[in-house]
């Protein structure tokens, strides 16, 4: 699956296989300089956020995978060859590709 996180520094993303769960959490910080008077228009959200995925099958977790690339989270959980439900948090690395031109 791929999610659009454009805004969103790597590091603060977390990806955890609870159950039988697929747990997004990160925080988009708001760069932009302050400025007196208000914003027109801000169309995008700062702050925590997170999402809450149900597995449809037991997943891999040792192969389980996720890269980051231009503000797209790419995840990949593979099924697992038995069935198996972790009954502790398990934390997916993400790995962060750079594009040089």
């Amino acid at each position: 699956m791929t999610l659009e996180v454009a805004g969103v520094a790597p590091e603060s993303l977390r990806l955890t296989v609870e159950a039988d769960r697929l747990l997004i959490a990160g925080r988009r910080f708001d760069t932009l300089p302050q400025r007196r008077g208000s914003f027109v228009l801000k169309e995008i959200a700062f702050g925590e956020f997170g999402r809450e995925l149900d597995l449809p099958v037991s997943v891999d977790i040792e192969r389980s995978s996720a890269t980051y690339l231009d503000g797209l989270l790419t995840i990949v959980l593979p099924i697992a060859a038995t069935a198996y439900i972790p009954t502790a948090r398990n934390d997916v690395r993400i790995i962060v590709q750079r594009i040089v031109i």
